[in-house]
């Protein structure tokens, strides 16, 4: 991964708050081949974020996710999903409880 970082020229990316939070980030590329790279990449991590850690943060997000979109353009990669505001709620929530359940407990 440290290899694809080298290869971004500029991340531009917002957020839109409603019922439905939508997320939206372009991901210049040196190169078209790059960008095409990346965008297969971007198409696996929802599942290998779900894998990696099942309860994580990014796993839930991943999971709760809707209408994602990674579309390769030239040298610019686009990734785009919405989450409902019940999920974005009930992921801030376990945020705000996750330091309560691992208290007292040193690791």
């Amino acid at each position: 991964m440290d290899d694809m970082a080298g290869l971004v020229e500029e991340v531009r990316g917002g957020l839109s708050v409603g019922k439905r939070t939508e997320f939206h980030l372009e991901v210049e590329m040196k190169t078209a081949e790059d960008a095409q790279t990346l965008a297969a990449l971007a198409r696996w991590l929802p599942g290998f974020l779900q894998s990696r850690r099942p309860y994580g943060r990014e796993a839930l997000i991943a999971e709760y996710a809707e209408n994602i979109s990674v579309a390769p353009s030239g040298n610019t990669v686009t990734l785009s999903f919405t989450l409902e505001e019940s999920k974005l709620e009930e992921l801030l929530r376990r945020e705000e409880e996750q330091p309560a359940q691992h208290e007292g407990v040193v690791e």
